[in-house]
């Protein structure tokens, strides 16, 4: 896949000399991944991990520093 569609895309150039099919893979990708990676959900994971269990009156995971 990466040497038949990937590459060969990011590759492609128009008049412009931009990659279009290449952005619009990245642009898709990044709508879709994006929540994955944002501090929104650092901080419910961090929540949900050591707050959320010391409210409980149980030590968190997280290891000392």
């Amino acid at each position: 896949m990466i040497e038949n569609q990937v590459i060969p895309t990011f590759y492609r150039r128009d008049v412009d000399g931009l990659p279009r099919d290449w952005i619009r893979m990245m642009m898709n990708s990044i709508a879709g991944l994006a929540w994955r990676f944002s501090s929104d959900r650092m901080i419910m994971d961090y929540t949900q991990a050591c707050y959320n269990v010391a409210a409980g009156g149980v030590s968190c995971d997280m290891p000392p520093r």
